[in-house]
């Protein structure tokens, strides 16, 4: 009715709350007192979008000591083994179809990351 979020920006409300937790955690361990930059590994699977995940950590990081943090974000193509002929490829397109042999399928070997790499603090 009149939120605002579509389900889409509560995939990257959620998300950012949850990396808000672990960062506020971990900086709190470490006696920090500003969150400066927070570096994350996001794989093609996990189907967040930049720009929302941005939005939703900048409102929810509002009179924290992360309020001014910069994120930095290493995407991670979906990679795959194709189980025909074992060839390891990054599927280009939405369907996992291998560059060499073309059989379609096979193990998911990256693109499901969903990390937080490292974090600068003071």
């Amino acid at each position: 009715m009149g939120s605002g979020f579509r389900p889409r920006a509560v995939h990257e409300l959620s998300i950012a709350q949850s990396i808000l937790d672990t960062v506020l955690e971990q900086a709190d361990k470490h006696g920090a007192v500003r969150v400066l930059r927070i570096h994350l590994r996001i794989g093609q699977l996990t189907a967040v979008v930049q720009e929302a995940l941005d939005m939703a950590f900048e409102v929810l990081t509002r009179d924290t000591i992360a309020a001014h943090a910069r994120i930095t974000v290493e995407r991670v193509p979906w990679r795959v083994r194709c189980s025909r002929c074992e060839h390891e490829y990054s599927v280009q397109n939405d369907l996992p179809t291998c560059s060499r042999c073309g059989h379609l399928g096979g193990e998911t070997l990256g693109g499901r990351e969903l990390q937080i790499v490292e974090m600068d603090i003071e």
